[in-house]
């Protein structure tokens, strides 16, 4: 879910008293027929809490909150899911947990009609997708890299062999060695006849 604003000022009361605040709206309690109206709720939060709001405040807290505790019911049963699978088959690798987990909280959101969880995870998902994809493609160019620098280094051997034998044959060439010797030399050299 987003990170809470600041200034959401019922988002960041203490868990309790949201928790508290929930119950009002939902439950019928006190000998009450009915959950406490938005108008109620609200004089509630600033005699117990010191905390003003509006009724449009107090229903997007109520929206957010609901959306809130199903994500949270969610990952609690693919918690235990998970845990249940992991026990089940110890050789089930994370990733292959990880993977049965977001389908499972997937397939949860889909049953409950829950299209912003759902749109989350895929959002969430395609991120995680993105990340592997930028990881492997990052490997594959250290890969790319390592192998070039390896090409470049027998690259630089063959022609410093060539440079040596080029050094060789101009000795040999120079030399005051009979034109016999002389060729005797540069076969050996350059492996000619041996």
């Amino acid at each position: 879910m987003k990170k809470v604003r600041p200034e959401a000022k019922i988002k960041t009361l203490a868990d309790a008293v949201q928790a508290t605040l929930w119950e009002l709206l939902t439950v019928a309690m006190d000998g009450r027929e009915k959950p406490m109206t938005y108008v109620q709720a609200r004089a509630w939060l600033l005699a117990d809490h010191s905390v003003e709001t509006s009724n449009a405040a107090l229903s997007d807290w109520y929206s957010w909150y609901g959306l809130w505790l199903r994500s949270e019911r969610r990952k609690s049963i693919v918690l235990q899911a998970q845990a249940e699978l992991a026990q089940a088959d110890p050789s089930k690798s994370l990733e292959e947990l990880q993977a049965f987990g977001q389908v499972l909280f997937t397939s949860e959101s889909i049953e409950e009609k829950d299209a912003k969880a759902f749109s989350e995870v895929w959002r969430a998902s395609e991120k995680a997708l993105t990340r592997k994809q930028a990881k492997e493609q990052a490997e594959l160019d250290r890969e790319i890299r390592v192998k070039a620098l390896d090409l470049d280094a027998r690259k630089v051997a063959i022609l410093e062999k060539k440079a040596a034998m080029a050094d060789a044959a101009t000795e040999i060439v120079n030399s005051d060695a009979s034109e016999e010797e002389k060729s005797s030399k540069m076969k050996a050299l350059f492996g000619i006849g041996a």
